[in-house]
């Protein structure tokens, strides 16, 4: 899953009305005065940011999740890391959909590993966010492609973070987060 979210800092029942009349999905954190707006993908994977948004442009983050899992006889993994290799903090972790969703991250810029099994291929991407007057797009970035061996000595770094993928790529109907900060 990779979509994109704006942090507004502004609660007012204006700009609830205005959300609610352009049918824009948000959410409010109990006890926080802020929202969280689901930015809307239009095309070729950009997102339009509504005029009455405008000002917070600087508060848009990727939203992405560790995923994956084996299904019959091939399997997917995907974890978010930071751009050296390193765990991050999930905002919610989501025990219990198999070869779904196990962590979700929110996120300024991010790095995704995928292995898919039974080849054992990784790729790895880095994604930042670009924005163009009131849209805004998610620039993927290819880091690497190839397999565990050329991967340990050309990007090491992100060995940990393959052999995570690697493992969720390859557990049958797999539920449990596996590169997340503790």
């Amino acid at each position: 899953m990779i979509g994109l979210q704006m942090k507004v800092v502004e609660t007012s029942p204006e700009l609830l009305s205005q959300l609610k009349a352009a049918s824009i999905s948000f959410r409010q954190p109990r006890g926080k005065l802020c929202i969280y707006v689901q930015l809307q993908q239009i095309d070729d994977g950009k997102y339009q940011v509504p005029d009455f948004l405008t000002e917070f442009m600087n508060n848009i983050s990727i939203n992405i999740s560790e995923c994956g899992g084996l299904k019959g006889k091939t399997g997917e993994g995907t974890v978010v890391c930071g751009i050296h290799g390193y765990k991050l903090n999930p905002y919610y972790v989501n025990m219990g959909d198999p070869n779904g969703n196990h962590a979700y991250f929110s996120l300024r810029m991010a790095t995704m590993v995928i292995c898919t099994y039974p080849n054992l291929l990784f790729e790895i991407v880095n994604l930042r966010i670009k924005t163009e007057g009131n849209t805004v797009r998610i620039e993927i970035g290819k880091v690497f492609h190839g397999d565990m061996e050329e991967l340990k000595k050309t990007r090491w770094e992100f060995v940990d973070a393959a052999e995570a993928a690697m493992e969720i790529a390859s557990t049958r109907n797999c539920c449990d987060a596996h590169f997340i900060a503790e």
